[in-house]
């Protein structure tokens, strides 16, 4: 009886060990990265009670007879089935799809290793940089290389380098209007911000300024509707405003008391609008004499008239809607400046298929606030039948800035279509900054963080110190849990093996995500129903053995 007793007091005790682990993984359902253990039993030694025999001439075998003495936990593993991802709303935060495990450099220079991903930025020790670390214990969070990690706070300007035209520039010539409409190419803006103007905005303050305030007398010149030369004078202040402009120019635009077209400022542009028949209306605008009358300038409608006075006239050139498309350009220096220019697609021609051949033609800066050093045309745009390029002829636009220096930048047309319909035209800066600061930061799936900036730009910080670094092992089963959702090295765990994120497709980093506990509750009350019913039953067997050995006390007594 005393085996018995002995062998149902190692079921229970066993029990307890169950009912410990099952009551860890319960406490533990919602810990974020909780592994649950699972608690393995095996059966313990055996007495013999008569050895085997085999069989002989006249008799057969006979079996061993044996009494186990009970049961032992062999083994308690724990489950390394990878949890579900649980959204945090914190953009620092990671989990990784697939085995491996983050890097974690304690106080004492040691690593540790864990599935959870709760980081944070700290706030920096005195004459420290910001270190990325797990915000549960102040651990640092190492790289791929093994080093902590310090956020990249700020950004140097870029220079432009590359600008990427589109828009579509349509197909058919336009059909001749009964009477004429003249627009401004270009809007007038305010040079400082690149802000429209409006009618009381001083002329000095936009980009037609040249910098002089001055007063001056504006020679105005053309040809009416019908092709009648006409020509005139508008007196301008220094102060002069948008809305000086265009009634000095109505003024103009009219013989006696008959007004053959009137002048406007709307939506940023000057607008000419005729009002006898036909289609021959020109205006040009400069601060010096017209040139005579018949002359190319006035015929043909190719320039505005401009010097170096006052004003760029040139930046008003009107001409018949859908002759030319109108483009801004904006680009940066190597220190920050941000510049623009104004630009346009004009149609010189038709190709052998009969659609049109553009020409882009950049426009001077204010000579205070720089130059172009090279061509300012770039020539020969065409396109197929279905719209799409044709011909993309390269270019650059170089440049000089007051400040910021020289600038070279390639002008791409891989975006430009010529499908019917309206005309637009517009160019991308994607290589050229500002300097930025930091405004978050999250991860992508390699496990690099990515800045999001001032300035607009996202990058990744580097691609070599702001890699999430990851471990793997060879027996993962091995190794040691340290409390915290954290586990080290143990002798059977095999040492670590260093992986980037992502290679091959696997560990994956997931950011703005935790990783949460793998703790089956199903199989745990299951388990619970298991322990305390193999519980009673050892508590049962103990009984019994306690009222058969009183009963053979008795037999003395």
């Amino acid at each position: 009886m005393s085996v018995a007793f002995d062998t149902s007091l190692s079921g229970m005790r066993s029990t307890q060990t169950m009912l410990d682990v099952t009551a860890n993984n319960l406490a533990n359902a919602t810990t974020f990265a909780f592994k649950a253990s699972r608690v393995e039993f095996s059966d313990q030694t055996y007495e013999n009670i008569q050895a085997a025999a085999g069989a002989r001439s006249t008799t057969g075998g006979v079996n061993p007879m044996q009494v186990g003495l009970g049961v032992q936990v062999s083994a308690i593993t724990p489950q390394l089935q990878q949890g579900g991802f649980e959204p945090t709303g914190r953009d620092l935060d990671a989990a990784i799809d697939g085995p491996a495990y983050f890097r974690l450099q304690k106080p004492d220079g040691s690593e540790i290793y864990t599935r959870l991903g709760t980081f944070g930025i700290d706030s920096a020790a005195a004459g420290q940089t910001p270190k990325l670390i797990d915000t549960t214990t102040g651990y640092r969070v190492l790289n791929t290389n093994g080093a902590t990690i310090s956020p990249v706070e700020s950004i140097p300007a870029v220079a432009t380098t590359a600008l990427v035209l589109s828009g579509n520039l349509p197909p058919a010539v336009p059909e001749p209007l009964h009477g004429s409409t003249l627009s401004g190419l270009f809007n007038m803006t305010l040079r400082s911000d690149g802000t429209r103007a409006g009618n009381a905005t001083r002329l000095a303050d936009t980009n037609l300024g040249s910098g002089n305030g001055a007063a001056t007398t504006l020679n105005v010149y053309g040809q009416t509707p019908d092709g009648t030369p006409y020509s005139g004078t508008v007196a301008l202040a220094a102060d002069a405003t948008i809305e000086d402009l265009v009634e000095g120019l109505n003024d103009v635009l009219t013989n006696g008391t008959d007004r053959f077209a009137t002048a406007s400022f709307e939506v940023g542009r000057l607008l000419i609008k005729g009002y006898q028949p036909g289609n021959s209306m020109t205006l040009f605008l400069g601060e010096t004499a017209p040139p005579p009358v018949g002359s190319g300038d006035a015929v043909d409608n190719s320039w505005q008239h401009a010097d170096t006075g006052v004003y760029q006239w040139n930046l008003t050139r009107l001409l018949p809607p859908d002759s030319e498309v109108p483009l801004n350009l904006s680009l940066y220096t190597a220190d920050g400046t941000q510049h623009f220019l104004g630009a346009r697609y004009i149609s010189t021609g038709i190709d052998a298929t009969g659609g049109r051949v553009w020409d882009l033609v950049v426009n001077n800066p204010v000579s205070t606030e720089g130059s172009i050093t090279g061509s300012r045309v770039v020539q020969g745009y065409t396109f197929n039948a279905n719209g799409t390029p044709a011909s993309q002829p390269t270019g650059s636009l170089s440049t000089n800035w007051s400040a910021g220096g020289a600038s070279t930048v390639s002008l791409q047309a891989t975006a430009l279509t010529a499908f019917a319909g309206d005309s637009h035209a517009d160019a991308d800066d994607t290589t050229g900054s500002v300097a930025g600061s930091l405004v978050s930061s999250r991860w992508d799936s390699q496990g690099y963080m990515v800045g999001t900036y001032s300035n607009g730009v996202t990058r990744r910080m580097s691609e070599t110190d702001h890699q999430l670094g990851l471990a793997t092992f060879t027996n993962p089963a091995g190794l040691l849990a340290d409390g915290g959702s954290q586990w080290k090295v143990s002798a059977n765990s095999g040492a670590p093996t260093y992986v980037s994120a992502g290679a091959d497709g696997f560990n994956a980093v997931v950011g703005g995500v935790l990783e949460g506990s793998n703790v089956d509750l199903a199989g745990e009350y299951t388990r619970l129903i298991l322990a305390q019913r193999t519980f009673e039953s050892n508590t049962k067997t103990f009984q019994v053995a306690d009222e058969m050995a009183q009963a053979a006390n008795g037999l003395v007594s």
